[in-house]
């Protein structure tokens, strides 16, 4: 009698995947935000431990751009937050609210994710909704919160419905005023489009006769246009006809006596010929722009969070004079890699800019400083692994959210 052997084959099955939902308030490709976001989103739909998701109030570029990389992305209508001195805007938020929660809960009660991250703080209305699911909350805040009231509802709000908390800046962590908070730099610009040793053609903005004066902002009052207006205007009193003053930015809807305010104060000081408007410029070309910039100027009203567009002019080994607002000073070493001035303080910023039009020595080193520097603190690796090690550390925590 012949024996038979029966083989038996072991099934190694895969481990499951971490389900995660980035969820956004903001659909447009304008800010830093959705660059930064982006690059995340894109990086953790490559990674085999995730199946990655992404929501959104309404379409738009950010969208458009994460549906080419092949990520699933679905559209969730509601308001985004908005401040109360935004009146209308304030109130459509308000009354809206309500419905949009429940929308928002029965996505993720079905999406059944296991983590949750906000892009941003104006997304805070909607951490109770990720929590209901029973999903881990990963609050990112990326500016800073200036009233003490503020500072308390957040806090008070994130320790209800968040795991954790992620700031772009010490400047941030600080003003959120919550000791458990990670600080995790954001990545800086895609070296893939911002290198100084790359080639551009001069964009036609550019006089090639003059130094050009560059700042980029969209047209909202914390942006402090008023600031290079005047800054130009003391400039033009000291080195007379050697620079061009551009901004990069539209007016923004809602916002449009702003930007009339602006153009009026360019006109009183006599600078309308002499400082251009280009309009909202596709991110893809800025580094064109800045390869063909003297001096970057940042001067805003607020306290800034970090300054992506100061790191993006760093990497064109652009020197920058800016105010030393909120994280700013966390970009760059005053003196080493670029100039910071005293909040407001237009006049030294004027005398700044001046210096450097006028010492080409100066801007080469201080520039060459800032490219090098900007590479070794910000970079995509040090941005994922900071940010995996909160995804790892929530994950493992007991801490759970019940569902409601």
């Amino acid at each position: 009698m012949i024996g038979s052997r029966s083989a038996t084959h072991s099934i190694v099955k895969e481990p499951a995947k971490t389900r995660i939902c980035f969820f956004s308030s903001v659909a447009s490709f304008d800010t830093g935000m959705p660059i930064c976001t982006y690059a995340l989103i894109t990086h953790y739909a490559q990674d085999p431990r995730y199946q990655v998701h992404a929501v959104f109030p309404e379409s738009g570029e950010f969208v458009d751009r994460l549906k080419a990389a092949a990520v699933p992305v679905s559209i969730v209508p509601f308001a985004r937050m908005r401040s109360p001195r935004r009146g209308v805007g304030f109130l459509l938020f308000c009354l809206t609210l309500p419905g949009a929660l429940v929308r928002v809960t029965c996505f993720m009660r079905k999406g059944r994710f296991a983590l949750v991250h906000f892009s941003d703080i104006i997304d805070a209305p909607f951490y109770p909704c990720a929590a209901a699911s029973g999903a881990r909350v990963v609050a990112h805040v990326r500016r800073s919160i200036e009233t003490r009231s503020g500072r308390c509802a957040f806090r008070l709000w994130s320790r209800m419905f968040a795991g954790a908390v992620v700031c772009i800046s010490q400047a941030v962590k600080r003003s959120v005023g919550d000791r458990r908070a990670a600080v995790v730099y954001d990545p800086g610009p895609d070296p893939r489009l911002f290198g100084a040793s790359r080639s551009f053609p001069r964009p036609p903005t550019i006089d090639p006769g003059r130094l050009a004066v560059v700042t980029v902002a969209k047209f909202l009052r914390v942006k402090g246009h008023e600031h290079f207006i005047r800054m130009a205007a003391l400039c033009e009193k000291a080195a007379p006809g050697r620079l061009q003053y551009l901004i990069v930015g539209d007016k923004q809807p809602g916002h449009e006596s702003y930007y009339q305010a602006v153009k009026d104060l360019m006109l009183e000081l006599g600078l309308n010929r002499l400082i251009t408007i280009t309009g909202q410029m596709p991110h893809e070309e800025i580094p064109a722009l800045l390869s063909h910039t003297t001096v970057f100027v940042h001067l805003p009203n607020y306290q800034e969070g970090l300054g992506g567009v100061i790191l993006e002019a760093m990497a064109m080994a652009v020197p920058v004079v800016a105010f030393d607002s909120g994280g700013v000073s966390e970009c760059f070493v005053d003196g080493e890699q670029g100039f910071l001035v005293r909040q407001f303080d237009v006049a030294e910023a004027a005398r700044k800019v001046v210096l450097l039009a006028t010492d080409a020595g100066l801007r080469n080193k201080l520039g060459g400083a800032g490219r090098a520097h900007a590479a070794k603190t910000f970079s995509y690796g040090k941005h994922f692994a900071a940010v995996d090690a909160v995804y790892q550390s929530l994950m493992s925590s007991k801490r759970t959210h019940a569902r409601f």
